[in-house]
Parts: structure tokens; C-alpha cells; sequence
């Protein structure tokens, strides 16, 4: 379904979520057993009777800005001597969550919708003579792409989407979930999970303005989250925009679910604050 309506962006028509429904009423119906998504793209609430049973390693959990090779054959030798060197380009991206980072790191970008598999956004950033694209890391790597310029950004410049990077099965309840244990990387399921339950205590989803991004490091987890103004695409009609927030928290790693719970309450107190 969500492939089918290309002209609009997500938030508009109900989602990432469109894109798995169909999935979810094939595994509910026996038609298959298992499905497998990117974990950035599910709703953050799983279809009743059915689990996320297993992650796979995660990859790059990154974002790219990808360069219009036509326009710039040749890079600058870093993200901000680009950004000195070119002035008001044009990004295409349909995320609120990437759109407002990047204003952050760039006043004079204007952004425009772009929709549709890797493919299709490379070819319309050609054919519509955008000056780049924001596209997840691992979505190139997992294609093969590597004959278009580009920068990554890294946590420090764009928080990422919770889940970015991660390949994972669900399966129906009933489903003997021990077949798929050696498939599983705890370390990449904590994580994972950690910044799921952020999105799920900020009653997000996958197309609010929302980054997470947890990492487990010398026996503690680290996340670090990204909340937008809702109203993002209003602010993005302006040269500057209002200081966006960002938080970052260490725990222990026992309390991998408290630090989500704990984050998401402080966040929604400084918004109410406001």
C-alpha cells in the first residue's frame, strides 16, 4: 500500500506502517511464518499475536547525505567544507526527524518530499536536479551502491531512527521462537530494544521527528535521543528555526529499559515546561 501512494509524505497517509499491514495479515493467516523488516520502519507496536523474535547484527546504523554526482563530480573533503562551499541546496528527504538535523547544521538547505525504494530516490534526485539525498547507510551498503558521492553523518551530527540499521524477524506467538535463537545478537536486541521503548513512551512513531540511539560500551548502555518540534514542517519555511533538543544518558546495563523510561519522562517534562 505504501508504495502505491508515492506523492505524499508518510505522515500524511498513515505511516510506515502501511508498508507492513499486509505482512502482518500473511503471518496472522498462516501464509507464512516469518517476516523479516528493517526495524526502522515498524510501527512501535507490533500486530497483536505476533513477536519480534529475533535481531540480526546490526549494521551501519548511520544516515548518508548522498551527492548528486552530475552536479559534483568532485567532493569537498568534509560535510562542512561542503556545506561552506555550496549555498542554498536542495535536499531531498520526506523525514522530519533528518530535515530538522540537518537545518540544524545548515540554515539555507530547502528540502523537498522524495518517496519510493533506493532506486527510484536516486533517480528522481537526478532527474529533479536536487543537490543531494538523505538515505539510511545501511540501505546502500545492503544494495551495493557505491558509485554515488556521499557523506555520513555519525550520532554526534544526526541522531538516527530508532531501530536504523537493524534487520529483524516476527513471527506469530505460536511460532517455536528457539529455531530462530542462533540468528539473534543480544547485543544488537538490547540496543534495539532500549530505543523502541523510547519511541514507545513518547506514544511516537516512525514518522514523528524522533531519533534514538543506544550503544552498549564497557558494561553500560548510552542513548542518546533527538526530539523535534511536531510542527516541523512549518518550521522548515524558515532560515532559523527554534534550538531543537537533544539528550544523551548513561546506565548501567541492567537498567536497559529504565534509561528509556527515565529519558522519555524528562523529555516530555521539558516540553511541558516549555
Amino acid at each position: 500500500t505504501g508504495d502505491k501512494l508515492l506523492n505524499q509524505p508518510l505522515s500524511k497517509i498513515g505511516g510506515k506502517g502501511l508498508f507492513v499491514k499486509e505482512l502482518d495479515r500473511a503471518l496472522l493467516e498462516g501464509d507464512i511464518d516469518i517476516a523479516v523488516h528493517s526495524l526502522k520502519d515498524l510501527p512501535r507496536e507490533t500486530a497483536q499475536g505476533t513477536k519480534l523474535a529475533a535481531f540480526y547484527k546490526r549494521g551501519n546504523p548511520f544516515d548518508r547525505l548522498v551527492i548528486n554526482p552530475d552536479k559534483y563530480p568532485s567532493l569537498s573533503k568534509d560535510l562542512f567544507a561542503f556545506f561552506e562551499d555550496h549555498k542554498s541546496l536542495t535536499i531531498g528527504t520526506s523525514s522530519g526527524r533528518r530535515a530538522l538535523q540537518l537545518k540544524v547544521l545548515k540554515k539555507d538547505i530547502r528540502f523537498e518530499n522524495i518517496r519510493g525504494n533506493i532506486h527510484t530516490r536516486l533517480q528522481k534526485m537526478k532527474d529533479l536536479d536536487y543537490d543531494g539525498i538523505v538515505l539510511a547507510s545501511a540501505g546502500m551498503i545492503r544494495a551495493g551502491i557505491t558509485d554515488y558521492p556521499y557523506y555520513d553523518f555519525t550520532e554526534d551530527w544526526m541522531v538516527p531512527a530508532a531501530g536504523q540499521g537493524t534487520l529483524v524477524l516476527q513471527c506469530r506467538n505460536d511460532f517455536p521462537e528457539k529455531l530462530l535463537s542462533p540468528l539473534n545478537d543480544p547485543h544488537t536486541a538490547i540496543e534495539s530494544l532500549a530505543e523502541r521503548k523510547f519511541i514507545q513512551e513518547m506514544d511516537a512513531d516512525c514518522t514523528s521527528p524522533i531519533g534514538a540511539y543506544a550503544k552498549i560500551r564497557d558494561g553500560e548502555i548510552e542513548l542518546r535521543v533527538f526530539k523535534g518540534e511536531d510542527s516541523w514542517e512549518e518550521l522548515l519555511l524558515y532560515e532559523d528555526i527554534p534550538p531543537q533538543g537533544f539528550w544523551k544518558r548513561t546506565a548501567p546495563l541492567e537498567e536497559k529499559e529504565k534509561i528509556s523510561i527515565d529519558l522519555a519522562k524528562e523529555v516530555k517534562e521539558r516540553e511541558h515546561h516549555e
